[in-house]
């Protein structure tokens, strides 16, 4: 059921573009993007009118293009120098006004409107392992929760997830907290990665990135509403 739900989500994403993502003129793009050392696996582009973004140009706001870039692994994403966090939304990234300059060629070539094309352009590159891994722990949660309602002697109070991707398991007290890590830890955690790796569709958790972390709640400094927001 997750993994059904997880393809739909992918779907609906490559959908959200003003271009079929299996369109000649993206796929054409693709090809181009990957001469670059770009791993991508899809790209989606969005013309100003369903764009939500915008920028200021000579102190006039307008809304903008995208083109957003999926790259098949975190690591491609890094080695082009990319910040996760940052996602080339500064366009920092090297070949970000070659990329515009080829769409705009691409555009012209297939003959599209001139709504397609713009010297103003936002080039936003993301790790497609880092959305699915994001979805994957969300989405498995419910499955986390029912993991820690097996009959141990001690059981977590709250299971959190955030985007680091992560769960964050809190314990009512340091006594519970230490004796499941002494008796229950390393099976918890290795079911944790099993139930990942059974509503993967894409085979991303063969080389599992998840963490888990532990808290309980007498420790010093713990923040049980910033975990709570699970973002």
């Amino acid at each position: 059921m997750i993994k059904e739900t997880i393809k739909s989500e992918v779907e609906k994403l490559k959908k959200s573009g003003s271009i079929e993502s299996d369109s000649s003129i993206l796929l054409n793009f693709n090809e181009y993007v990957r001469t670059l050392g770009l791993d991508v696996t899809f790209s989606i582009f969005q013309t100003a009118e369903s764009s939500k973004i915008g920028k200021t140009i000579d102190n006039q706001y307008y809304k903008v293009s995208l083109i957003s870039i999926y790259l098949n692994e975190t690591d491609n994403l890094i080695k082009n120098g990319i910040k996760q966090s940052d996602s080339n939304w500064s366009g920092n990234y090297k070949y970000t006004e070659e990329i515009i300059s080829k769409w705009n060629e691409l555009v012209k070539h297939y003959n599209y409107p001139d709504i397609y094309t713009s010297p103003y352009i936002y080039v936003f590159i993301y790790s497609f392992e880092d959305f699915i891994t994001n979805l994957l722990v969300r989405l498995s949660k419910i499955e986390i929760v029912e993991l820690t309602k097996m009959l141990w002697s001690c059981q977590p109070e709250y299971v959190f997830c955030s985007s680091e991707p992560a769960y964050n398991i809190v314990f009512p007290n340091k006594k519970e907290y230490e004796l499941f890590d002494s008796k229950y830890k390393k099976i918890f955690v290795s079911n944790i990665y099993e139930i990942l790796k059974k509503n993967d569709p894409f085979g991303y958790m063969i080389k599992t990135k998840v963490k888990v972390n532990f808290f309980h709640k007498d420790m010093d400094n713990i923040n049980l509403y910033g975990l709570s927001r699970e973002d």
